[in-house]
């Protein structure tokens, strides 16, 4: 079956468990433009495969559509204007928008999580003296949640220092 599949996508295993960890880390709205896309070319491909097994069939297209948006996106980051009419550099940076205000989102939503462990994070700074980057393989193993410690160490000096200025600021 695997040499099926591999004979089918032209994508060793390797690859293929790459794209798949790719649409894992992609947010909804672009795993869904990929089923779109899956199902576009799975018709397609049923059509020039009619003797394969429907799921395996199912399969590749998946790996597919999404091999195919991972390489547009790649593309985006690597495309250079010159050359180019006014109309798809347009059409570039409308590309190249959305996929900047999805990854932002993503970030706010790290930024939240961090908050509801803030506690957690606050004890391990103040009472154990853990570093940020221990902090982080902390939050890691206990949590498992993977944050930076630029954003944890961003996020310290915003909250608690805030809070030091204040209580400065009701001292006096």
């Amino acid at each position: 079956m695997q040499l099926q599949i591999d004979r089918l996508l032209k994508l060793s295993q390797d690859q293929q468990s790459s794209e798949l960890r790719y649409y894992s880390r992609c947010p909804p709205e672009i795993r869904i433009s990929i089923l779109e896309n899956k199902t576009q070319i799975f018709h397609k491909f049923r059509q020039e495969n009619s003797d394969v097994d429907k799921a395996i069939v199912e399969y590749c297209a998946l790996i597919l559509a999404i091999s195919a948006q991972h390489t547009e996106e790649q593309s985006l980051s690597n495309k250079s204007y010159t050359g180019m009419t006014l109309e798809e550099i347009r059409a570039v940076s409308d590309k190249k928008a959305s996929l900047f205000l999805l990854n932002s989102k993503k970030q706010a939503k790290q930024r939240e999580r961090t908050l509801t462990l803030w506690a957690d994070i606050r004890v391990a700074k103040l009472d154990h003296g853990m570093s940020f980057r221990k902090i982080v393989i902390f939050l890691k193993k206990k949590h498992r949640f993977e944050v930076s410690r630029s954003l944890i160490n961003v996020m310290w000096h915003e909250i608690e220092e805030n809070k030091l200025k204040e209580q400065k600021c009701s001292m006096n």
